[in-house]
């Protein structure tokens, strides 16, 4: 096993936080893709995902981000699952630097494990912004 929990979902976006009411906030959801205006394009971009726990207690996890399997970003964090209760683990915005059109992943572990896929999503360049994009009628 690889991770201490399994992943419904994940959902990438822009930034993600906790309001004191223990609301959780998704700011700029992200669909199929990420367009870019230009590579290499540096972008904060954060995931967030439903998981279920499967292994309960302290678990220290590394985790990383990946452009077209480059690693672009790594990090550590340190999670305590109480009960098997459906929760939600966050990775917060990171700053990415991404050379060309590709997959974004991000994976993580408990460490000294294998790495496991929480989230992934095209990045491509915007179709409005490419140089071979049809000019408007003059």
């Amino acid at each position: 096993m690889t991770l201490p929990f399994e992943t419904d979902y994940a959902i990438i976006c822009d930034q993600t936080r906790r309001e004191d009411n223990g609301k959780l906030l998704i700011i700029g959801v992200y669909g199929a893709s990420v367009l870019l205006n230009s590579f290499p394009a540096t972008i904060a971009l954060s995931v967030i995902a439903k998981v279920r726990p499967t292994k309960l207690g302290i678990h220290e996890l590394e985790f990383r981000v990946l452009a077209s399997d480059e690693e672009v970003a790594t990090g550590e964090a340190t999670m305590d699952l109480q009960n098997t209760n459906s929760a939600f683990v966050g990775i917060p915005p990171l700053p990415i630097t991404i050379a060309r059109p590709g997959l974004l992943k991000w994976e993580m572990r408990e460490k000294g494990q294998h790495w496991a896929v929480l989230g992934e999503i095209l990045a491509e360049q915007n179709p409005a912004t490419s140089s071979t994009a049809a000019a408007p009628p003059s």
